[in-house]
C-alpha cells in the first residue's frame, strides 16, 4: 500500500472513530437475543444477570416477570426496555 493511500485509511478511520465516540453518549440496551444466550427463547435470571444486571434486580425481575413463570419473554422483555429508555453515558 502506498504511502498516501495509508494516511488517507488511517485519517478515514481516526475520524470514524471520532464520529462514533460522540454518538456513543447514549447506551442502548441490548438486545433480546443477545440476553438470551442459549437461544431457547427466554431470558433466564442467570443470563440477566451476566447480561443485564439491573433486570435482573429481584425488584425488576418481579414486575417484568409478569407470568411469573421465572424466566422474561419476548413481551416481557419489550415492556422492561420500553420502561427504561437508553441511558446518557458520561461525557468527559
Amino acid at each position: 500500500m502506498d504511502r498516501a493511500l495509508w494516511i488517507s485509511t488511517a485519517v478515514v478511520l481516526v475520524g470514524g472513530l471520532a464520529i462514533a465516540a460522540a454518538h456513543a453518549s447514549e447506551v442502548a440496551p441490548k438486545t433480546f437475543e443477545q440476553l438470551d444466550t442459549n437461544g431457547d427463547g427466554y431470558i433466564s435470571r442467570a443470563e440477566a444477570q451476566a447480561g443485564d444486571p439491573d433486570l435482573s434486580e429481584l425488584s425488576h425481575w418481579a414486575k417484568y416477570d409478569t407470568n411469573k413463570d421465572g424466566k422474561i419473554d419476548k413481551t416481557e422483555y419489550g415492556a422492561y426496555v420500553a420502561a427504561h429508555p437508553p441511558k446518557t453515558a458520561p461525557t468527559q
